[in-house]
């Protein structure tokens, strides 16, 4: 009787398979196809950039560039974007403004540093530990007062983030002015520090480039240290419900100040490692130079996100790197007198006509 109860099951599955066409055998592997399908459509979006990675690396291969030189000037370009995209990300976030003075904070921090530390042999090129510590608090320090005072004076008397956005922009060339008025139309800016530091990739790594991605990492490290702390989600809960951070006793106005100081000694810094890779600065440099591809930047990780905003500048430094070699290879420097810019252009229309709240933005 037991041999027959344990047979019969087995009997009846040979019945049900032979009766479905497919078989058993079959309707699993549709599930297992199902399942597959189901994926597919939750990982789409990464499946389809893990796609794009591969083609543009081949493409990359083809073209008359050096991808080591791309990749190294790329990461550091994108460092000096990174820092002036996450003030634009962190003064968006916490007061819906875009903020197109953020360049001239990091211009404004670049020729202070470069007319006050004489003294210690920074504007000759000596950069020695003194000097190299005398111009980050000046640059720094005036980047953020500058900030704070124009959150102050300017952008609380406002009453809408559209005319915040015209007023910062005529900060913008009111402080070009003032450059111009006050150093001419170039001023010697040296490096941190000259020479090779090691050669990788088939390319020479300068030190100021290391220096550069190296303050990034430091930043940005010091910036996720600060959001997990009271201050920080302080910051950010007056950023999303002002009025519920008040009733916890989070003042929605410290918070901003507190914001557009970051942002702006972020900047400061960016126009102190900036001035340093054209050993020259120009009015308004941080705006022209820098201000258009941290912006692109920041819109491509997603302008709420600080994250985003770094990751963006960086894939977007590869892309002015890449851009300005294409430019050099095809002989079309007349053509194209400023092909990070113009690159970063067409980045910003692809990002605004594809995903408007970046790679790693939320509609807010």
């Amino acid at each position: 009787m037991v041999a027959q109860e344990t047979k019969e099951p087995t009997q009846e599955e040979s019945e049900a398979e032979r009766a479905h066409p497919r078989g058993l055998a079959g309707l699993a592997r549709l599930g297992d196809a199902a399942r597959t399908g189901t994926w597919l459509a939750e990982h789409r979006t990464t499946v389809l950039w893990v796609v794009a990675g591969i083609v543009g690396v081949a493409v990359l291969a083809s073209l008359p560039i050096n991808l080591g030189r791309a990749a190294i000037g790329g990461v550091s370009q994108g460092a000096v974007y990174a820092l002036v995209a996450l003030g634009l990300a962190l003064v968006y976030t916490s007061t819906r403004v875009l903020n197109f003075a953020q360049g001239e904070f990091g211009s404004m921090g670049a020729y202070a540093a470069s007319a006050l530390v004489v003294g210690v042999g920074f504007e000759r090129g000596d950069v020695g530990l003194v000097s190299l510590f005398v111009a980050a608090f000046v640059a720094v320090g005036v980047g953020a007062l500058i900030a704070v005072l124009t959150n102050l004076l300017v952008i609380r008397r406002l009453g809408s983030a559209f005319t915040a956005l015209v007023a910062t922009a005529a900060l913008f060339m009111l402080m070009q002015t003032a450059q111009f008025l006050a150093f001419g139309l170039q001023r010697p800016f040296p490096r941190i520090r000259e020479g090779t530091a090691f050669a990788a990739f088939g390319t020479n790594v300068l030190w100021q480039e290391v220096v550069i991605v190296v303050v990034l990492a430091a930043v940005a490290a010091l910036l996720a240290m600060l959001f997990r702390t009271p201050l920080g989600v302080a910051l950010l809960a007056s950023a999303q419900e002002p009025y519920a951070a008040s009733l916890y006793g989070v003042s929605p106005k410290t918070m901003s100040s507190l914001a557009w100081g970051t942002a702006g000694a972020l900047a400061g810094l960016g126009g102190l490692l900036a001035g340093g890779v054209f050993r020259n600065i120009e009015p308004g440099f941080m705006t022209t130079d820098y201000l258009v591809p941290a912006f692109t930047g920041a819109l491509l990780g997603g302008i709420t996100s600080m994250s985003g905003a770094v990751v963006g500048a960086l894939l977007l430094g590869l892309v002015t790197t890449i851009a300005q070699q294409l430019v050099t290879s095809y002989q079309l420097d007349s053509a194209i007198p400023n092909a990070p810019v113009a690159s970063s252009f067409v980045v910003l229309l692809i990002v605004l006509a594809v995903r408007p709240t970046g790679l790693f933005g939320k509609k807010g």
